[in-house]
């Protein structure tokens, strides 16, 4: 009918979109009160008209003269018609889609398999998951579970219910929000031009559909599935969750447009960034409704944890190592719990063997007190490789069992370490240092005291007669401690000359040695100034100034004023722990007699660690404090620098000179440890850390050597990753550029407990005593678990804050039904298709005046 009614007009259908809507205008039709003259007028002209033929001759009929009349009123109507311009006036309309943005909480405290504890919690949950509160406390499904469950329930039947309200922007979160998928409004225009962009960013792949019955066959073309597949893979591996930045980043693009939504799936928990009821208000603001629904448990489980500071990787047998153990409560009520420290013997491919208990104490823990800190000691009674594992009783519904326990691979060694003691004159730091050294029945002391007559014999656990300075000689030893050297002693001035120096630092970059400068007012500033001590100055982990532009009397010259040294926040380095709680080993630092003398290091070099500072502000360069100790790495070495003297005063604090011993100790021990893991292996690999929470990426790096102890060159080198007894994935390290024999390969933290990566050694290398591996323990994220309960309170207020709505999970299917309506309707008007020149008016004007012209001849008008 509308083409017909089209092309009577003149006008061709094909030029108007079968959904538009159509009118009939006047583009010349006058304003206000012309229209009222128009109509004035017209009527004037067709009475004159109507006038005129009434009074034409008599011999022409009545009907004749009314129906000229009427033809002559006619054509000048269609003229007046045409004078006012008539047009055909087009108008689209199209439905604006809104957003609704769903965003499913990823963070690692969305992992917690609830107990369910709370009978409110426990009745929603189970109504959901359609099973008894008993089946589902026995079962506990994690969160993510639960999540998964319901929007995946009945084809994902949510997601296209909330498809009717709008496009659904499908997006998990953590610490920021990252997109998923977007729904396509159902019966909207958005759907090709969503799907074409989907596709880019996925595979393509087939596979069967989740419900038999439905039309659709490939998941590729439905929107719905692809979410569901893609929320199928979440890990809950975040380990922060920012609400406030999840819901104001998600509404940064949508705002452009209508919003009808936000919906928000998380227990509630916000351990980053600014305050959520902040994003409610930014909502409110825009007329966002955010629907909030909660997922967990709503009351605290009971736990406890366990954490332990370990000794270097290298125990020798017969000498006790002592383990710091923090224990962690939360809702526990008092009782006593045993803590066992259990031995196992690992294999040369990293298996563990049978399970000894080495120790074992009853702990007594109180709701009173929420952290409990045990010392620990140990005597090992045979040398070899071993995992020690502390591992603390479970309480009644412990919310966590994994975290009851801890663990770390150690090496017992039977053997001494051998130290090298070199110093320029007989000082109370020598003395007492030689004292400690030679007391340790780890350690094999030599002495090399520069000041001493040449017919006196050295100190020393091996005495030695010279300064070894081949490197035959020097390689047979582990550590190299130099406290002051004099540079030039009378005996034998060229005894630290450049050749040395050059022996020394192939000790330490080649066959992994350590070496610890102590600097002093006697000797460091003409060593140091030397030109003939660039290898030394290339050791050492600083760098000076113009040494001799400097006044020596500075130097040398004594101060009134002690300070304390100021440890930095490498507080818990191996050298500076005195104890595991940093509040506690910080106190320890800032109580040690201070400090009068030190040298004028001029910052650190690239990749080291300050662990000591000068706190005087007149001595802070351009670059930050002055260095005091400084820990670096030169090649496969590690060094230390000590920028001052004066340690001996430590020996008035504590017990027994117990703070002057063992930082001396650990000193050492630590560049102990470097030589043992570096020089007598030839493959090695280090993590970023010993411990590190689900989630966190860790990077990897191993150095080998071949039977020649040349760097391995290979493009790629496989390891394996393993998790107890069972190996989970394989891991390819790729070769560093520009480095030979490095390799460094990136895997995710996913397994909780001790890991395992061991290296899959080319033929070359098999048959070591040893396997190349690096051991670390994977834990939970302590900020996303320190409260773990669904935040009821919190999500109710941001719903009602933003103009939304709390819902418990078994409530969701009401969700949909909430979304407020939030389309909109666009109007685009096309320009009027004008229709005074169309044949058809043309031909109806003809026609009119033709009928009256010829009705004039036959009634023999003028």
């Amino acid at each position: 009918m509308r083409d017909l009614w089209f092309r009577l007009i003149g006008l061709d259908p094909a030029r108007v979109a079968p959904d538009a809507e159509t009118s009939l205008v006047w583009l010349n039709a006058p304003r206000s009160w012309g229209v009222f003259v128009m109509l004035a007028v017209l009527a004037a002209v067709v009475w004159g008209v109507f006038w005129l033929y009434r009074h034409e001759i008599q011999t022409c009929p009545r009907w004749a003269r009314l129906s000229l009349a009427a033809i002559r009123s006619a054509v000048l109507l269609v003229l007046a018609a045409v004078l006012l311009n008539p047009a055909l006036a087009i108008a689209h309309r199209r439905v604006i889609q809104p957003i609704i943005v769903l965003l499913i909480d990823e963070s690692s405290s969305m992992s917690n398999a609830d107990q369910y504890i709370d009978d409110t919690s426990a009745r929603h949950t189970a109504a959901a998951l359609a099973q008894e509160v008993d089946a589902l406390r026995q079962g506990r499904p994690k969160r993510t579970d639960v999540m998964r469950q319901l929007l995946a329930r009945d084809d994902g039947r949510l997601l296209r219910e909330l498809s009717r309200h709008g496009i659904v922007r499908v997006m998990t979160f953590a610490s920021k929000p990252e997109p998923v998928e977007t729904i396509p409004a159902e019966g909207g225009n958005t759907k090709s031009e969503v799907r074409s962009q989907n596709q880019i960013r996925r595979p393509q792949q087939r596979l069967l559909p989740l419900n038999p019955k439905s039309e659709i066959q490939d998941p590729q073309d439905d929107p719905v599935r692809r979410a569901l597949e893609e929320l199928a893979k979440m890990q809950a591996t975040g380990q922060t969750t920012n609400l406030h930045r999840a819901v104001r980043e998600s509404l940064k693009d949508a705002l452009r447009g209508p919003v009808a939504a936000v919906v928000l799936f998380t227990d509630g928990q916000n351990t980053e960034g600014d305050d959520p009821m902040q994003a409610a208000a930014f909502a409110a603001e825009h007329h966002v409704s955010i629907m909030t629904v909660g997922v967990g448990d709503a009351r605290r489980p009971p736990n406890v944890s366990v954490t332990a500071a370990w000794p270097d990787e290298n125990v020798w047998r017969d000498d006790p190592f002592q383990i710091e153990v923090a224990i962690g409560t939360q809702g526990v009520e008092d009782q006593t719990l045993p803590l066992e420290l259990v031995e196992q013997p690992l294999s040369n491919a990293g298996e563990a063997g049978s399970e000894t208990v080495v120790a074992r104490q009853d702990v007594a823990i109180s709701a009173a007190q929420p952290s409990v800190s045990i010392p620990l000691k140990h005597t090992p009674k045979r040398s070899g490789r071993f995992l020690y594992t502390l591992r603390l009783g479970a309480v009644p519904n412990d919310a966590n069992p994994q975290d009851n326990r801890t663990a770390t691979a150690l090496t017992v060694r039977s053997d001494q370490a051998r130290v090298l003691l070199i110093s320029g004159t007989a000082s109370w730091e020598y003395q007492l240092l030689r004292s400690v050294l030679m007391r340790d029945k780890t350690i094999n002391l030599s002495c090399w005291l520069q000041s001493m007559d040449l017919d006196m014999p050295q100190d020393g656990n091996t005495v030695i007669h010279r300064l070894p300075d081949k490197p035959e000689e020097l390689f047979k030893y582990d550590v190299v401690v130099m406290l002051d050297p004099n540079p030039s002693p009378s005996y034998n001035p060229l005894e630290l000359t450049s050749r040395w120096q050059e022996v020394l630092r192939r000790f330490v970059g080649e066959h992994s040695g350590g070496l610890l400068y102590m600097a002093g007012p006697a000797y460091s500033a003409r060593l140091l100034s030397s030109t003939q001590s660039q290898e030394l100055r290339s050791l050492l982990p600083v760098t000076f100034s113009q040494i001799e532009a400097l006044d020596i009397e500075a130097l040398v010259g004594s101060y009134n004023r002690p300070w304390s040294v100021r440890p930095t926040a490498e507080i818990d380095h191996a050298v500076t722990r005195f104890d595991t709680d940093r509040n506690i080993n910080r106190a320890i630092w800032e109580s040690l007699p201070g400090i009068y003398w030190s040298f004028p290091s001029q910052r650190a070099k690239p990749g080291t660690m300050v662990l000591l500072e000068h706190p005087d502000p007149a001595l802070r360069g351009a670059d930050g404090p002055r260095p005091l100790l400084v820990a670096g790495q030169y090649a496969s070495g590690r060094t230390l620098y000590m920028g001052f003297a004066g340690t001996w005063r430590w020996r008035s604090a504590g017990h027994d000179s117990q703070y002057f011993d063992r930082f001396w100790v650990q000193a050492v021990r630590y560049l102990i440890e470097g030589r043992r893991m570096g020089g007598q292996r030839r493959g090695l690999i280090t993590a970023d850390r010993d411990t590190f929470a689900v989630g966190e990426r860790i990077t990897l790096t191993a150095k080998l050597l071949d039977e020649r102890f040349e760097p391995l060159v290979r493009d790629t080198i496989t390891a394996s990753l393993q998790a107890g007894r069972d190996v989970l994935v394989p891991v390819e390290f790729s070769a560093v550029p520009d480095k030979p024999g490095t390799y460094q390969a990136s895997i995710i933290a996913t397994q909780l407990g001790m890991n395992v990566v061991t290296i899959l050694l080319p033929a070359e290398l098999r048959g070591r005593s040893e396997p190349t591996a690096v051991r670390f323990n994977v834990e939970l994220p302590r900020v996303e678990h320190n409260d773990p309960t669904l935040n009821r309170t919190l999500l109710t207020q941001i719903a009602n804050r933003s103009g939304g709505r709390y819902f418990e999970v078994d409530q969701i299917a009401d969700l949909a039904g909430a979304i407020p309506d939030r389309r909109q309707t666009d109007v685009y008007r096309e320009k009027p298709i004008e229709l005074w020149d169309t044949t058809t008016l043309l031909i109806l004007l003809a026609t009119l005046l033709t009928v009256e012209w010829a009705m004039r001849k036959r009634f023999k008008l003028m």
